[in-house]
């Protein structure tokens, strides 16, 4: 992934500050007319580019909630698509595929876009591929990513050591007995992220899982 400095930017009509470095500023904006001046100063904090980007309460339904709630997930728009939505130009943006067999989720899993029509779900036009690891317990991919992992997580430093495998043990499908659950991805861009499972919810047919995320931003 490319990488490039965080920059602040203050408009008014006129004028434009950049801040191209972390750190703490005064901005002082001067106001002339005829009858005199006026000055104002702001303090400025620019943080340093932490590439990670954090989205908190995603819903997921399971598959027969795909017209209510939807299953499929663009991390890079941050939208949910459902069954009905018109994915001619934005199929190519999902890149997580929630596929949930029943309001019981004794059967859950991630599955990568392409595969969409394997479980149920309409093809995805322009369909990516997006790399899984469900259940970490028992896929033998020697990667171990845990819930205070996923809570301490400022920047995208742990997520940038990951080696997400190719083969099907992070297809493994999971129930709703561990709770929060960690799910490991990496999309057909490179960009790594980990779900967390926070609440199944139990609504009959629109049944759903409640999940935030945190993925390294698209750079």
């Amino acid at each position: 992934l490319r990488r490039r400095q965080r920059q602040m930017c203050i408009r008014d009509s006129d004028n434009t500050v950049y801040f191209a470095n972390p750190g703490t500023y005064t901005v002082t904006l001067t106001n002339t007319n005829g009858k005199g001046s006026q000055t104002v100063n702001k303090t400025i904090t620019v943080r340093p580019n932490s590439h990670l980007r954090t989205i908190t309460d995603v819903k997921l339904g399971i598959s027969t909630a795909h017209a209510d709630i939807g299953c499929f997930y663009s991390t890079r728009l941050r939208k949910v698509y459902r069954k009905n939505d018109d994915l001619t130009k934005e199929g190519k943006e999902i890149d997580l595929v929630f596929f949930g067999l029943s309001r019981s989720f004794t059967y859950n899993k991630f599955v990568s876009p392409d595969s969409a029509a394997s479980y149920t779900f309409p093809a995805i036009p322009g369909a990516t591929v997006t790399r899984f690891i469900n259940k970490q317990e028992q896929c033998n991919c020697g990667i171990s990513f845990s819930v205070s992992d996923f809570d301490n997580m400022q920047n995208d430093a742990p997520l940038q050591a990951l080696q997400l495998p190719s083969g099907t043990g992070g297809g493994l499908q999971f129930d709703q007995t561990v709770l929060p659950r960690i799910i490991l991805f990496q999309t057909a861009d490179g960009r790594k992220g980990a779900i967390k499972i926070k609440d199944y919810v139990l609504e009959g047919s629109t049944a759903y899982i409640m999940a935030d995320i945190k993925v390294q931003k698209y750079e």
